[in-house]
């Protein structure tokens, strides 16, 4: 699920903030994200910022979903996360939503 978090975490801030060594986020340095490139066992799927939405692609189909969807995502996924003491674990409120 971390990999997971980390994709709508980087969708819904919309930029990805530098850090240091001891993983202390460095004021100033940061890069905006346009794009981000995802493959998986069903194909490529491409997530593109425009505004306040993102345009997912991939296999033909387009889909415009708020990027605060993404942040609330984000959100309830890292609770879920920090609950769940398995190793595995199912989300279904995620797992709709991918």
């Amino acid at each position: 699920w971390s990999e997971i978090y980390a994709l709508f975490k980087l969708l819904g801030d919309k930029q990805l903030f530098l850090g240091n060594k001891d993983i202390e986020k460095l004021e100033g340095l940061v890069y905006p994200i346009i794009k981000i490139l995802r493959s998986e066992n069903n194909g490529n799927f491409e997530y593109s910022i425009q505004d306040e939405i993102i345009l997912i692609s991939g296999n033909e189909e387009i889909l415009k979903i708020p990027i605060s969807e993404f942040k609330d995502k984000a959100l309830f996924l890292l609770n879920a996360i920090k609950k769940n003491k398995e190793r595995t674990f199912s989300i279904p409120e995620i797992e709709d939503f991918m």
